[in-house]
């Protein structure tokens, strides 16, 4: 299993588009959108978010 580590704040632009195209090109399906999910949901509740996204 994988472990990427994301640490995510509204001004950073490039970590975002970076965050979504790693989940663009996920083989995973079900991943791709509960990393979107869980992105966007802990995006708009905090201004600093550290989240870790477990992959098979």
């Amino acid at each position: 299993m994988r472990r990427k580590i994301a640490t995510l704040t509204p001004t950073s632009v490039c970590d975002c588009i970076c965050l979504m195209i790693m989940f663009i090109f996920e083989r995973n399906s079900y991943s791709t959108l509960y990393g979107f999910f869980m992105f966007f949901n802990a995006f708009l509740e905090s201004q600093l978010v550290v989240f870790i996204l477990f992959f098979e």
